[in-house]
């Protein structure tokens, strides 16, 4: 079937540093950082492919998949990837691009992941960067359209044969607390790493009302996956400027892990279970990172 609004939206085919050849909008954020970099959000991925290669056989959950980008680099590092994306017209292009490029260990889901089964409306941006389209946030520039949504856990129960769960990204723009709340028996039962968004006031908000993510996540250690030649991974003040520019100058560009203050906004952060802090990379450690 095809939908409505792909019809108005243009396409245009890129290719990623991963070997994949995406449909993509054309002008969209992710589709000129496709572009520009060989794959959107390159260093975060980098680091990400390396934590999955430590764990054999992993399953992984890409929870608001878009057109596939994060999907298909994690298939070629898991087993098995479960892709949910509830909106139409861009759940059409992620399975179009699984299914073009041959991949067999991706399925794709036409579902959005919450704390409860219903249909709701889901604002989608028509702005260039129909990846911020939200079930939380109405805008002036963004148009309704009625998504299907399911607690995790229940999806789980609607697809046996799945016996573990080893990794699960978020990007929900702010329906993240709603989520997990409704993969509870998911994260007691498997204990999984998680990657989510952490950028706005509303995501703050909402989880120092569930008591923080130390509250929900007692056992687990939060960081900051941030690169280390962004500002924001160093002190403020002229020593910090100073280990900046020694950092860009004699080192490559990647994604580090530091450490996370839960009332500072991040564009991600990882979760990881005491347990399995060794699948982490040593070398992607800050050293305030690893003294926690």
């Amino acid at each position: 079937m095809t939908h409505a609004l792909l019809a108005q939206r243009p396409v245009e085919v890129v290719r990623t540093s991963s070997g994949h050849i995406l449909k993509a909008f054309r002008g969209d954020h992710i589709t000129r950082q496709i572009k520009s970099s060989g794959i959107y959000e390159k260093n975060a991925l980098q680091l990400l492919g390396s934590i999955l290669e430590r764990i054999p056989d992993a399953v992984v959950l890409d929870v608001g998949a878009n057109i596939g980008n994060h999907s298909l680099y994690f298939s070629l590092k898991a087993a098995r990837v479960f892709a949910f994306e509830p909106v139409g017209e861009i759940f059409e292009l992620l399975e179009n691009n699984v299914r073009s490029n041959g991949v067999g260990n991706v399925r794709c889901f036409n579902l959005g992941l919450s704390d409860r089964e219903a249909k709701a409306e889901i604002y989608v941006d028509d702005t260039g960067n129909i990846g911020t389209s939200s079930l939380e946030k109405p805008s002036a520039r963004a148009h309704a359209e009625t998504v299907k949504l399911v607690r995790g856990d229940d999806w789980l129960k609607a697809n046996p044969g799945i016996e573990r769960i080893d990794f699960i990204k978020i990007d929900v723009e702010s329906h993240e607390p709603k989520v997990l709340d409704g993969l509870r028996g998911i994260l007691a039962a498997f204990r999984p790493i998680l990657m989510m968004e952490y950028k706005s006031a509303d995501i703050l908000r909402a989880f120092a009302e569930r008591g923080g993510l130390p509250t929900i996540f007692p056992d687990y250690r939060v960081f900051v996956i941030e690169s280390n030649y962004a500002r924001k991974a160093y002190p403020k003040g002229p020593l910090g400027k100073l280990q900046r520019s020694l950092v860009r100058t004699f080192r490559e560009e990647a994604a580090r892990l530091y450490r996370f203050d839960p009332a500072r906004t991040y564009q991600n952060i990882l979760l990881v279970p005491r347990e399995k802090l060794s699948v982490l990379p040593p070398q992607a450690l800050t050293r305030a990172a690893r003294r926690g």
